[in-house]
């Protein structure tokens, strides 16, 4: 079996250039998935909408009508 030759300084140096772009970009991908979850779990949950109709539904009041 082969011994594997030494790297280039331009190899090690575009290697290590990949390494930091590639991590980046997975850095990107998560911030930007957990930014999804917390926008679509805080401005987009039905929660409000659910409250207002059990408490209409508690009280006996109609729900405001939304337009």
């Amino acid at each position: 079996m082969r011994e594997a030759a030494p790297l280039s300084p331009r190899a090690k140096k575009r290697l290590k250039i990949s390494g930091i772009i590639a991590g980046a970009l997975v850095l990107v991908l998560i911030l930007a998935f957990a930014g999804v979850r917390i926008a679509n779990a805080t401005v987009y949950s039905p929660e409000h909408v659910v409250e207002e109709y059990f408490d209409a539904s508690w009280t006996g009041t109609p729900r405001p009508r939304r337009t």
